[in-house]
């Protein structure tokens, strides 16, 4: 099964991919390691992941109609510590990638509205 970014990250290579080779800019192991995952997807895995993408589009456009709102956390909880190990981090941005990656793959606007810490506290 193709992973839900595939079609973004095939996208964000087919734009920046000439760029990122003949510069090769010294990226960190995370971004690194995505900008080669989506140098390697095919433009038939892209195809079949594109498709995924507009049924995941209208099901989201049947949910929510023309005036629904979708409100969702847009991170999975606080902000990982600088020093956290990659495998901890890999596992906190695919749980953060859980919840933003609707918006894109239902071509739909994100919004983020930060609450103050002690309101958020009364909703837990």
């Amino acid at each position: 099964m193709l992973q839900p970014c595939c079609p973004q990250a095939y996208e964000i290579w087919q734009t920046h991919g000439a760029w990122i080779t003949h510069h090769s800019p010294n990226f960190g192991p995370g971004t690194f390691d995505r900008f080669k995952m989506a140098s390697g997807i095919t433009e038939a895995e892209f195809t079949t992941a594109d498709a995924q993408r507009q049924l995941i589009k209208q099901h989201m456009d049947q949910l929510l109609g023309t005036d629904g709102v979708l409100a969702l956390p847009t991170a999975p909880g606080p902000a990982v510590k600088i020093n956290t190990p990659a495998s901890q981090l890999n596992d906190w941005r695919r749980s953060l990638l859980s919840l933003t990656c609707i918006a894109g793959l239902a071509v739909l606007p994100q919004v983020r509205h930060q609450m103050i810490a002690g309101k958020c506290e009364s909703h837990r």
